[in-house]
């Protein structure tokens, strides 16, 4: 998914919050009944400023007009997905919360064979709502494009779908620092223990962003990748040295201390605090 898209996304989420806790619009005679009117002609009115009342009226009538066309509107959505307007994504993730699995899911399932990469994007984006994990494997074709890898690699991480690890994890360290933290948060997400190698190389990246990704996803596996990280710590680089040792305090236990208490007296005053810190860490849990 490209910058654009992630700031579409994140405009889309402030506005569907703001518009859950925002008052209903006065609802009255003046509001339209478009329950025969042209899916074109909905939307546009839903996309209108509500700056009046009669314009918050008739804004309101469009947007229950659209959740009560349900899947059949959300097929309509999704094949506008390219178009320019923030309101659209928030409509079709409204929809999206608001259905029935069985309702959301085989529209969006549809729009993963889209000819058009934004609707294919968008459509795996909001498959992470739905709760799907059966359905993995049609997502794995959206891992090889650059416009769509991003939103699969989300799903499947919010899916916790643990079949899919072993195609995440390469994408720990693909060239894109984004795309590095978006796998390093689907494996956090999923939680499988046979990633802890993929996210220890993560703890010397030279972004931060990656480096707190690993870290954080390594906690969460908790004493799963202490043996990993005791593996990895006599050859590790210095930075990624001294981030096993703080990933050891958090998550490790005796054996964690036995390797750690030489560096408690390393000649780098940095090593030695890390170490100490991570000792005392260790021995509260105890």
């Amino acid at each position: 998914m490209n910058g654009r898209a992630l700031r579409v996304r994140a405009i889309a989420a402030l506005l569907l919050a703001a518009a859950a806790t925002a008052p209903a619009a006065r609802a009255g005679g003046d509001a339209p009944d478009l329950s025969g009117t042209p899916f074109e002609d909905v939307l546009k009115a839903a996309m209108r400023y509500g700056d009046t009342p009669a314009r918050a009226a008739a804004k309101e009538a469009a947007r229950r007009e659209l959740k009560a066309r349900g899947a059949a509107a959300l097929r309509e959505l999704l094949a506008r997905a390219h178009v320019r307007n923030v309101m659209i994504h928030v409509y079709a993730q409204e929809l999206v919360e608001a259905l029935p699995r069985e309702e959301s899911l085989p529209p969006l399932l549809d729009a993963l064979s889209s000819t058009n990469v934004e609707t294919r994007a968008s459509a795996a984006f909001f498959l992470g709502f739905v709760d799907a994990p059966e359905r993995a494997a049609d997502l794995y074709p959206l891992l090889d494009g650059d416009r769509t890898r991003g939103a699969a690699i989300r799903t499947l991480g919010r899916w916790k779908a643990r079949e899919a690890v072993g195609r995440i994890r390469p994408f720990a360290a693909d060239p894109k620092e984004r795309v590095r933290v978006t796998a390093m948060n689907a494996l956090h997400d999923i939680g499988e223990p046979s990633a802890a190698p993929s996210l220890i190389a993560g703890l010397g990246d030279e972004f931060f962003t990656v480096r707190h990704a690993a870290a954080r996803a390594l906690e969460a596996l908790g004493a799963d990748a202490e043996g990993p990280l005791l593996e990895a710590l006599p050859s590790a680089a210095p930075p990624a040295r001294r981030a096993i040792v703080r990933a050891l305090g958090r998550v490790g236990g005796p054996a964690a201390a036995e390797a750690l208490r030489p560096l408690a007296a390393d000649p780098d005053s940095e090593m030695r605090e890390d170490a100490r810190r991570a000792l005392g860490e260790i021995a509260r849990r105890e």
